[in-house]
């Protein structure tokens, strides 16, 4: 069982990830009893998280004898340092130490090794931590690029997680703030990297995984073997202690019945649940289980982004190939360098845009708006506008989706664009609009709209075709009343000069 907690160590990298495997497979450890009638007496039960925690941090199970090697936390109030009020003291710093002095399970460097683990899991700023539960996929693997101190993660109950440092607030002597970046988008940059790493190697990741699961079960199994035959010893114990009691010993020898007779029970139901696991976990994997290893191993994509997959098996499988993540924020835009530190030593440069709080803190501003200008003046409407400009690849500030009508419309008031109805210089000498006209004359402006369609006044449309414009001087005013006054199809058929419009003079400024 202590090789197990070693083995299971290495593989989770957590001391509570051990304790909640032996929880949950209901495997127990025995006890040595110190006081008590049985004291001696070795018990098997199912351990806590501090006997595992006691067990990879003792450095008996190393081989060594250690003499002074915890440290009293509340004697030791005023210690500044944190990792000198630990409860168990570094080898260098106990008593005595003595290596090589009885058998041992694991090495002198696979005990240093497990002790530097140990520490790189607390929740300090110094250290990564253990993957949690929280949306955060990058928790302890981000750092400044500016300050190169460690980011902390900031969870609010309004809002997105985000990567945030701190140091600024803490530390006066910097220049100013190194800034904050929502986690989701670098989540999200930093998990299609790894699923692109991930993908050449489906294949080993499918073999791997099936061995892993039968070394996983051969455990399984050979525990409750152990369990078995520990349970069949204390069977054989109890039916010796029985039989050698004397016949006229009745009341001990019912006594001693019983013990036996409940733990032939207990071997029964042991043996019982052994047969329920073998029919669900044999050692080998059937074809079909294998089968389906292949096939998942072949979609990673989808195990990722499946709701069976935690985000802490998430965070597990970055933190196997992503050593750390290096951000540099550009103060005053949206730019963010993006450094990943892979396992082994290769760097990746990458960039993404982070939500800004205005649109004049974009980087490409100016290029938006001229391009907004040139669109407008084309004679777009707003929702055109967005259209064009969510193909043409442009972002919006706060990255919330795509641009909409009314995005557009607010840059378009800020930008204080506008329409050809109120341009100055639209109109030339002696030119009207359709509704001044039509106000002019006193009459509807879809009558004003019909001359212009049947050629009886000068008229032209705007550069965007949207609008008329239409030219009347004194002399064609009046003509247009008396337009105004006759029936339309009684102009067409008797009065042919009314219905032809006066011809405009050449006017170079019109």
């Amino acid at each position: 069982m202590v090789e197990l907690v070693f083995e299971k160590f290495e593989e989770t990298g957590s001391a509570y990830g051990v304790f909640r495997y032996l929880a949950d497979n209901q495997l127990k450890m025995g006890f040595r009893l110190h006081k008590g009638p049985r004291r001696g007496e070795l018990e098997f039960r199912l351990p806590t998280s501090a006997r595992v925690l006691n067990i990879l941090k003792h450095p008996i199970y190393a081989g060594a004898y250690g003499y002074a090697m915890r440290r009293n936390c509340k004697m030791h109030r005023n210690v500044d340092n944190l990792n000198e009020k630990g409860w168990f003291l570094s080898p260098e710093d106990m008593g005595v130490c003595l290596r090589d002095r009885m058998p041992a399970y694991i090495t002198w460097d696979q005990y240093l090794a497990n002790q530097a683990k140990l520490q790189e899991n607390r929740s300090t700023r110094k250290s990564k931590g253990i993957p949690r539960r929280g949306d955060a996929l990058l928790a302890g693997l981000v750092r400044c690029g500016r300050c190169h101190r460690q980011m902390i993660t900031s969870y609010k109950t309004d809002k997105l997680p985000s990567y945030c440092c701190d140091e600024f607030v803490r530390n006066q002597t910097l220049e100013g703030y190194c800034g904050r970046l929502a986690a989701k988008w670098i989540d999200e940059l930093v998990s299609s990297q790894v699923l692109r790493a991930v993908a050449p190697a489906a294949i080993e990741l499918s073999e791997a995984a099936t061995k892993e699961i039968e070394i996983e079960r051969q455990h399984l199994h050979r525990q409750w073997n152990l369990k078995i035959e520990r349970a069949q010893q204390e069977c054989d114990r109890a039916r010796r202690r029985y039989e050698a009691v004397e016949p006229e010993n009745r009341l001990v020898a019912r006594t001693l019945e019983s013990d036996w007779e409940a733990l032939l029970i207990d071997l029964q139901n042991i043996e019982d649940d052994y047969e329920r696991f073998k029919s669900t976990s044999p050692i080998q994997l059937s074809d079909q289980e294998k089968l389906r290893i292949k096939s998942l191993s072949s979609s990673v994509p989808e195990v990722w982004r499946a709701e069976s997959t935690t985000n802490e098996h998430r965070k597990i499988i970055i933190r196997c190939l992503v050593d750390q993540v290096i951000l540099t924020i550009e103060d005053g835009t949206e730019n963010v360098d993006v450094t990943i530190l892979w396992q082994g030593g290769f760097r990746s440069q990458h960039a993404i845009c982070k939500a800004v709080g205005s649109y004049s803190q974009l980087s490409d501003y100016e290029q938006l708006c001229k391009r907004i200008e040139e669109l407008h003046r084309q004679g777009l409407h707003h929702r055109e506008i967005a259209a064009q400009l969510n193909e043409e690849g442009f972002r919006t500030a706060r990255r919330r989706g795509k641009f909409t009508t009314q995005n557009v419309g607010d840059l378009i008031r800020r930008l204080n664009l506008r329409g050809e109805l109120f341009r100055d210089g639209m109109l030339g000498k002696d030119e009207w609009w359709i509704p001044d006209l039509a106000d002019k004359l006193g009459v509807i402006q879809q009558k004003v709209h019909y001359w212009a369609r049947q050629g009886w006044v000068h008229s032209r449309r705007t550069p965007t075709g949207k609008h008329w414009i239409v030219w009347a001087d004194r002399e064609e005013l009046r003509r247009l009343r008396k337009l105004k006054k006759l029936h339309g199809s009684y102009i067409a058929k008797n009065h042919p000069v009314l219905v032809t419009p006066k011809d405009r003079p050449s006017d170079p400024d019109s």
